[in-house]
């Protein structure tokens, strides 16, 4: 949930609540990080769904993981 999400990564840089789903976006200079939420209906709450990362150049990246790591990076070195 976002909760949780917001734990784990943080602030987001931008978030997009106009419409379904709701969108976060992480980033650092060398990629963005997008997590989607979708309401969970049978919680009235909202879930992560899907994610999905792109370089510093907005091509899709196949894995997220080292976009996680930068961004996870770039918050410990902002709060050291």
């Amino acid at each position: 949930g976002p909760s949780e999400v917001r734990k784990l990564l943080g602030t987001p840089v931008r978030t997009r609540n106009d419409q379904l789903p709701r969108e976060w976006i992480y980033g650092t200079g060398r990629c963005s990080f997008r997590v989607f939420f979708y309401p969970n209906l049978n919680a009235a709450s909202f879930r992560v769904l899907k994610y999905g990362s792109n370089d510093g150049n907005g091509e899709l990246i196949d894995t997220s993981d080292v976009c996680i790591r930068h961004i996870l990076m770039a918050r410990k070195n902002a709060t050291d």
